[in-house]
């Protein structure tokens, strides 16, 4: 056997990741997530390399993210687990709140939770009788959906009614969303506007027959059969402003929405037209 000093053949040489403690990533990223929420663990383990010479693993990255989301949110289980004590003291303390917690009694697993706050509900009463309808993904541990109802307010800022937390955005949890919802406006008629979302146009004339209910404008033009790259788009996106908004009954007869859908008719634009009648009933007010 010979003895060799120096090996040149790189079998002795490993390029090994360093284990580095989660609470010393945290506060080396704390200040950047903070900035910046969704930063990636990519992104981490980079700056790590370039700025330490660390080769930071990707577990420890992403741990060290969610130990920063932790305290800017707080925790997932426990914010769940105490839904009972806050359900009960909104309740107790907010006079007038409407609320509706639902969960299995024998496995206490959530199932869905809607609230109004009563301070909220008695301020409803000055604002304008126009609510917006919206849903989106939460992000959480547990996922779900997040549906709001939202008026404006004298000074023609947003003002929240009331917000419900269920499994997924459907027809069946719109439905429970507008029932309670109901209670909070009270027999007043209400104008809704909504993206058209998924169940909106089944359970909005459900809960509400009579209420008038308007889609959102920006998601009507995504909808139009010409694309952006189209060398017409422009003159054909003139068209559909006109039509949209020559609907209100306040403008004069000759810019309402007829003249307008008879131009593009003239114009060999029958697609965008058939698109407009399709929802004239419902373009914004």
């Amino acid at each position: 056997m010979r003895y060799v000093k120096d090996h040149t053949c790189g079998a002795g040489y490993r390029e090994s990741k360093v284990c580095v403690p989660a609470k010393f990533v945290k506060q080396v990223i704390n200040e950047q997530v903070r900035n910046y929420p969704l930063i990636s663990p990519k992104k981490i383990i980079s700056d790590f390399k370039t700025d330490y010479e660390i080769n930071l693993p990707y577990q420890q990255a992403y741990n060290g993210i969610k130990l920063v989301h932790k305290d800017m949110y707080g925790d997932d289980v426990k914010a769940y687990t105490d839904l009972v004590w806050y359900v009960k003291n909104v309740e107790e303390t907010n006079e007038g709140s409407i609320v509706d917690f639902q969960y299995d009694d024998s496995t206490q697993e959530f199932k869905r939770l809607f609230i109004a706050y009563g301070a909220l509900i008695k301020g409803f009463k000055y604002c304008r009788a126009m609510l917006y309808l919206d849903a989106t993904f939460l992000t959480g541990r547990f996922k779900g959906c997040l549906m709001a109802a939202t008026a404006k307010n004298g000074n023609d800022e947003f003002y929240p009614i009331a917000y419900g937390i269920v499994s997924h955005e459907d027809g069946a949890n719109w439905v429970w969303f507008l029932e309670n919802l109901k209670k909070v406006v009270k027999g007043r008629q209400i104008v809704f506007l909504s993206d058209q979302g998924t169940g909106l146009l089944f359970a909005v004339p459900k809960v509400f027959p009579d209420a008038y209910h308007s889609y959102c404008y920006y998601q009507m033009k995504q909808k139009i059969p010409v694309h952006g790259d189209d060398q017409l788009y422009p003159h054909v996106l003139n068209h559909w402003r006109h039509a949209v908004y020559a609907l209100t009954e306040g403008r004069p007869k000759t810019e309402r929405f007829q003249p307008k859908s008879v131009k593009m008719k003239n114009d060999k634009m029958r697609k965008l037209q058939e698109a407009i009648e399709s929802q004239q009933p419902n373009l914004p007010v």
